[in-house]
């Protein structure tokens, strides 16, 4: 079921897949805007100044050098080669200099 409080951003239809194979589905957007994101479950790669506007932020892990392609691997493999989603708790706050 979609959920109107999940934002995923994402440019890889591998990576939707998955995740609603795990029963995590919500709008699809390539690019994010501050509005976009704010009070919603977001999962995907967005600037680090919007994670703290986001309800929750969960990030997609691979524990890789680097070169994977999501398009490239089906995303039935992704558990094998390590991709996890990795919650992140973040706080902003003004400082005076």
């Amino acid at each position: 079921m979609r959920d109107k409080d999940v934002l995923i951003v994402t440019r890889h239809k591998n990576i939707v897949n998955w995740l609603k194979s795990k029963g995590i589905e919500g709008r699809v957007v390539e690019v994010v805007r501050p509005k976009d994101v704010f009070d919603k479950k977001v999962y995907g790669v967005i600037p680090f100044y919007m994670t703290s506007m986001c309800k929750e932020f969960y990030h997609i892990h691979v524990n890789t050098d680097g070169n994977v392609n999501f398009d490239d691997i089906p995303y039935q493999e992704f558990d094998e080669l390590g991709v996890e989603v990795k919650k992140y708790i973040v706080q902003c706050e003004k400082i005076k200099l």
